[in-house]
């Protein structure tokens, strides 16, 4: 073999291992960016199962926030129509009562005697039905009192009682305690619907 060809498979084999050395290296180093890649994509993979199951349990959270809303909005209307009933029956059964004179005059006498305590003198002033006038005169006049009587068409089935100079009113009719009993009705059902 000349020297000549002797430098060539020199060279050649040089070459070779440096080609091989090189192939290594683009091996070692392919290896390590598909393991980066894997990596990266798990971590993204990993960001986005989090971001969803945020997502989720955020459209969950809502969800069932308004399926309570609703379910408490229905035991409301439940609970308002239940209690109106109720107060639409008291009212037919008070709109009766005036049939009754001799229990319509008890009722009222009561309502008087209540709404009266705590007023004295002449400035007092008592607002009643129309229709209750005469028989609210002969109550206060049985029990010896004199005040001033003013019909006032808004007072039904009771008596307001005012005294001006104090600037104080009491409100003794039956609508404003079916509004009160109202009132208590549906938080009594409230708190047994625990609502």
């Amino acid at each position: 073999m000349s020297k000549k060809q002797r430098i060539l498979q020199i060279l050649k084999r040089s070459a070779e291992r440096e080609a091989q050395k090189l192939l290594e290296e683009a091996r070692t180093k392919t290896k390590e960016m598909e393991r980066a890649t894997e990596e990266e994509m798990d971590r993204e993979r990993e960001r986005r199962l989090s971001e969803l199951g945020m997502r989720l349990a955020v459209e969950r959270a809502r969800r069932i926030g308004a399926a309570d809303h609703l379910r408490e909005e229905k035991i409301l209307r439940a609970e308002h129509k239940v209690v109106s009933e109720i107060v639409e029956e008291v009212e037919k059964r008070l709109s009766k009562l005036r049939e009754d004179r001799e229990l319509y005059r008890k009722v009222m006498e009561k309502l008087i005697e209540e709404a009266l305590q705590g007023f004295e003198g002449e400035h007092v002033k008592i607002y009643v039905n129309p229709e209750d006038v005469e028989i609210v005169r002969g109550i206060l006049s049985q029990k010896g009192r004199s005040y001033q009587l003013s019909p006032d068409e808004g007072v039904i089935y009771g008596v307001v009682i005012e005294d001006p100079k104090r600037g104080y009113r009491v409100y003794n009719t039956f609508e404003h305690r079916l509004r009160k009993a109202k009132m208590i009705l549906l938080e009594k059902l409230s708190e047994i619907l625990e609502v």
